[in-house]
């Protein structure tokens, strides 16, 4: 399944950045460091648990496969895959990879980034500033953008199934489903993979 792909490329951010570094590399993007947003220069990891190196917390926060009997934290984000028949996975801009590739799958993916009921006034904007470093992070075109390639890398101890010799993992933005709250924000993604089929033994 993409979901654990997905969370074990999440679990690298990390590092967090400057506002003056991000704005030298935008010439002309804002009037100040003051102005560039936190999510540009603020790791998911920092954004979620509050510090950089709390990666452990990061990775119990976010729920990518169910039914494993883990307990979330309060603060949780959920990775649901609906894999999909449809070629464009509900993508209006159409399919991201060749389906005529074998093994070629497409999934909508639903990211739900869920925050306490009355979050405390420093975590107001929480939920969305994490789904805004995690569009960065996952989307294929803002990703070519930064310059970070289109595809994330695929982390095959996550799932043996995924072929990575195609090396392409492309995930689309779609849109919010709902309307983005304090609270909560759920984002949709259109995801394009490979799965590895091949010669195998199989009865008659």
């Amino acid at each position: 399944m993409p979901g654990p792909i997905i969370k074990s490329y999440l679990l690298r951010d990390t590092v967090d950045s400057t506002a003056e570094a991000i704005y030298l590399l935008n010439a002309s993007g804002w009037a100040s460091p003051a102005d560039v947003p936190v999510y540009l220069y603020t790791s998911l990891c920092t954004l979620w648990t509050g510090s950089s190196g709390n990666v452990a917390a990061l990775d119990k926060a976010i729920v990518s496969q169910s039914g494993q009997g883990k307990q979330p934290s309060k603060n949780t984000i959920t990775i649901t895959p609906l894999i999909c028949e449809s070629v464009d996975a509900g993508n209006p801009e159409g399919r991201l990879i060749s389906d005529d590739a074998q093994g070629a799958e497409n999934a909508l993916v639903r990211i739900l980034f869920q925050t306490q009921q009355a979050p405390p006034t420093a975590n107001f904007n929480m939920a969305q500033n994490a789904e805004l470093r995690v569009r960065l992070l996952l989307d294929c075109n803002l990703r070519g953008l930064s310059g970070g390639g289109s595809s994330i890398p695929i982390d095959n101890s996550q799932d043996l199934s995924i072929d990575n010799s195609y090396e392409t993992f492309l995930m689309s933005w779609l849109g919010y489903e709902t309307d983005p709250s304090a609270v909560e924000v759920l984002a949709n993604y259109a995801v394009s993979y490979v799965r590895c089929f091949g010669k195998a033994i199989i009865p008659l």
